[in-house]
């Protein structure tokens, strides 16, 4: 008796959740923030891969494991440069963003 009883409050648990008004929302919803925020955080992943491809191997992506880095000052002004560059164009990037969801993550 007890089991069924358990069962039977089980069931009505999982019913009142599956009406809940917010319940299948998350589904729902327009993800198309994830693919134009994650835009901006590639920026910064390629030129990880790039400069440090044994990163890039790390990561499972073959494309890189015949690359390896090659730390001379000149690859190091280089990279500086190039996330310099990025830096700006995250900021300026934020400065324009109207999606909240987007701006809170733009670090810069």
């Amino acid at each position: 008796m007890t089991i069924i009883k358990n069962k039977a409050i089980f069931a009505l648990a999982i019913g009142a959740f599956a009406l809940h008004p917010f319940a299948g929302k998350a589904q729902t919803e327009n993800k198309d923030w994830i693919t134009k925020s994650n835009t901006y955080t590639k920026i910064f992943i390629d030129l990880d891969e790039k400069y440090s491809p044994e990163f890039g191997s790390s990561q499972g992506l073959a494309f890189y494991d015949t690359l390896i880095s090659v730390p001379t000052e000149a690859n190091n002004l280089a990279q500086r440069k190039e996330k310099e560059s990025a830096v700006v164009q995250l900021k300026t990037a934020k400065q324009k963003e109207t999606d909240l969801k987007i701006k809170q993550d733009l670090i810069y």
